[in-house]
């Protein structure tokens, strides 16, 4: 099999495993108090390929804190949260998928709020372990309700 084709191939594999192929990306970091949180925000629209249906997005922790990081993201009264479980091991957590309502095509445009915020390891583990700064990646994209990639704002950060 020669290379063009092998490459062709991956590619195909690539865009029917990963929802996250034609994905934006976005980093940015969170404060050194405890209570430090980043509050971001996009939005989904129709470009052609139709009404957006949900927000897919995946954390990734690029620095190793002694503290988690949890996602949120909503938009009305839909949410969907995840983590990275793993801080700095250069892969995401699990993807969290939000819908907008808008699985009937009804809904043309739709504004997500993230929020991303500090975790303990361990519940009992002391209040100190959430000092220091954190590096994140997140890796997002709306979807149609037929999965075709469509509109999607870059990020902009709120807080």
């Amino acid at each position: 099999m020669n290379i063009k084709i092998r490459t062709q191939l991956l590619g195909l594999l690539m865009m029917t495993v990963s929802p996250l192929t034609m994905a934006h990306t976005y980093s940015s970091f969170i404060g050194s108090t405890p209570t430090s949180k980043a509050v971001l925000q996009t939005t989904c629209y129709d470009d052609g390929n139709g009404p957006p249906a949900a927000l897919i997005v995946g954390l990734q922790s690029v620095s190793k804190p002694k503290y988690l990081l949890k996602l949120t993201a909503t938009t009305g009264s839909f949410s969907g949260t995840t983590n990275d479980p793993i801080n700095g091991d250069r892969a995401s957590g699990p993807l969290a998928t939000v819908s907008d309502g808008g699985d009937d095509g009804s809904v043309s445009t739709a504004t997500f709020t993230i929020t991303i915020e500090k975790t303990k390891k361990k519940p009992n583990a002391a209040d100190s372990t959430l000092n220091g700064k954190g590096v994140f990646s997140l890796t997002f994209h709306c979807w149609s309700s037929t999965k075709q990639h469509t509109g999607t704002t870059d990020i902009y950060r709120l807080q």
